[in-house]
């Protein structure tokens, strides 16, 4: 089974979500571009959840699921936002 490094669960601070963001490569004005617009398409109802790492022999696929290869993505981000019927849904980013 792949393990999965989770970086950061939402009760840690601004800064430390900027570090762990850092720390997994992931370039942070292209996150904070694709947060602009997810905001925007949920009414800023966002909530970043967990940030997911890949191993060096797997990588997460365009739906999000972990496979043992090297071709896809290396950081997986969750996010949840309300839906229009007020209900909590989930999503994710992907990060090369």
């Amino acid at each position: 089974m792949n393990k999965i490094l989770q970086l950061y669960m939402n009760q840690g601070s601004a800064e430390e979500t900027i570090n762990n963001l850092k720390e997994s490569g992931v370039p942070l004005e292209e996150f904070f571009n694709k947060i602009q617009t997810l905001k925007l398409q949920h009414n800023d109802t966002l909530s970043i959840g967990d940030i997911y790492t890949s191993s060096d022999f797997t990588a997460f696929q365009s739906d999000g699921t972990l496979q043992p290869n090297t071709n896809g993505y290396r950081v997986r981000i969750n996010y949840t936002y309300l839906c229009e019927e007020g209900k909590e849904q989930m999503g994710f980013l992907l990060f090369k």
